[in-house]
């Protein structure tokens, strides 16, 4: 990875002095980053920097176990450098930045009964369950992309790619009366370690694939 990072980088240096800024173009873009924008400077005819800005808008419900859980996502921002080896097809590296460092947070409530380490507690004693997986708030990031904005008034694209972080972290608690209940924590710690156990080694990457519509000025 750190290789390709700078065989992009060294593209863009070895470019002549002489070329010039090749215009810019901003663009507005929705996928896995959820709905945001992009600037994108043209610096030379084979290398573009890019920063996006995206966040997911809705929070959709999950129901895991007869829990129903409300996931709240962080925002996004990401900086690359594009470089293009052949007509619009391009290689991009650079950083991925999760806001609220990195957090995904979930709130769950039922009905009923839940059994959390052998133990069974009502849906009044637990309250709202929060779960807070700790993603990278940093990844490093590589891609691939189709579509350059530069001299274009109107274009497309398609962005697709990978931020590398590591395994989250996942912690537990909750609002009702039995929250500070020794015997209760002890269950809910049994039941954290369930989820980290269960957590696949994929969650260490964070999948990017967004569509854009761009608009280009100048070059």
């Amino acid at each position: 990875m750190r290789r390709i990072l700078a065989f992009l980088l060294a593209a863009a240096a070895v470019t002549p002095a002489t070329a010039q800024a090749q215009g810019f173009a901003v663009a507005a873009q929705g996928g896995t980053l959820g709905l945001g924008g992009s600037v994108i400077v043209g610096l030379t005819p084979r290398v573009n920097a890019r920063g996006t800005f995206g966040f997911i808008p809705v929070k959709p419900g999950i129901t895991v176990d007869d829990v129903d859980f409300t996931p709240d996502f962080p925002s996004f921002a990401r900086a690359t450098i594009d470089f293009y080896p052949i007509g619009f097809m391009y290689l991009s590296g650079g950083g991925l930045l999760l806001t609220k460092s990195g957090d995904v947070t979930v709130e769950g409530t039922f009905s009923g009964t839940q059994e959390f380490g052998g133990n069974t507690y009502t849906a009044a004693e637990v309250g709202t369950l929060t779960g807070v997986f700790s993603l990278s708030s940093f990844m490093p990031y590589l891609g691939i992309g189709f579509g350059n904005p530069i001299g274009k008034r109107i274009g497309f694209g398609l962005d697709l790619g990978v931020g590398f972080g590591s395994e989250p972290e996942v912690g537990l608690s909750a609002t009702g009366p039995i929250a500070s209940d020794a015997t209760f924590q002890a269950d809910l710690n049994d039941r954290e370690a369930e989820i980290q156990n269960d957590i696949p080694t994929l969650l260490k990457y964070y999948p990017v694939a967004s569509l854009y519509l761009s608009f280009g000025f100048g070059g």
